[in-house]
Order: C-alpha cells, then sequence, then structure tokens
C-alpha cells in the first residue's frame, strides 16, 4: 500500500479499530483516522479533508452508518473515496441501503484478519491516486 493513503475508520468498537490497526501494518504504510461515530466521522473529513477509503460500521450510537453516508451526500464529500461497510447486520435491507447511498464493499462481522487482508487486497489497488491531498 502506498504510504500516501489515507483512511478513515468510523466504528464505535476499540476492539475492531485495533483490528484495523494490525491489517493496515501488514498492508504497509496508511495514515488512518478513527471516529467511533458517524458524528465523529463527519468532524473527522471536515477537518482533514478527502480519505481514500473509509471503512464504516453500520451500528452506531449518535450517527448511524446510513445516516453518515447521507451527510456524505448531503455535504458533497464524494471526492471519489471508496466506502467498505463492514457490519453484524443481517437485514439485506440495511445493508442495501448503504450500498445505495455510496458504499461499494461490505464485509460481514465477525471476520477475521485474514478475510479483512484479503478483501483490503482486492479493494486496495482499485483505489484512485490522488496527484494532491486537500487538507
Amino acid at each position: 500500500m502506498e504510504a500516501d493513503r489515507k483512511v478513515l475508520v468510523v466504528e464505535d468498537s476499540e476492539f475492531v479499530h485495533q483490528i484495523y490497526r494490525v491489517a493496515f501494518r501488514r498492508l504497509g504504510a496508511a495514515t488512518l483516522a478513527h471516529a467511533c461515530n458517524g458524528m465523529e466521522g463527519i468532524a473527522v473529513l471536515d477537518r482533514e479533508g478527502p480519505v481514500d477509503l473509509i471503512i464504516l460500521d453500520l451500528n452506531m450510537p449518535v450517527m448511524d452508518g446510513v445516516t453518515f453516508l447521507d451527510e456524505l451526500r448531503k455535504r458533497k464529500r464524494d471526492w471519489g473515496t471508496h466506502v467498505l461497510v463492514a457490519s453484524t447486520e443481517d437485514r439485506d435491507g440495511l445493508i442495501r441501503e448503504a450500498l445505495i447511498r455510496g458504499a461499494q464493499s461490505f464485509i460481514k462481522k465477525p471476520f477475521t484478519l485474514e478475510q479483512l487482508l484479503e478483501l483490503l487486497g482486492r479493494v486496495v489497488p482499485t483505489l484512485p491516486h490522488r496527484s494532491s491531498q486537500a487538507g
């Protein structure tokens, strides 16, 4: 993974944040930003600008993942960012809503580190290369 990749993890479980930290250490350098709910995620994007990848939980307090996606659209904050939804959600309807609202990929929790690395290995090479980072 290129060192200039910026990733935002929006997730309410600190344990899951740790799994992402380990995964991205294994993949190579990336700058990770962390938020515990959708509202914090929006604040991170407002403060730091575009990211290459957002990993988004659907079930969170304060602002859930679907509402977060709606807020991104309202603020016209697409930037060509890939959104990967990670959720325990079994209801296909909620996952479908996230995909309709802009998410491009999905992983079901609980997942193993190997499953996450395999998915990231497919997603990361498809991320657009930014000639300059806003921030």
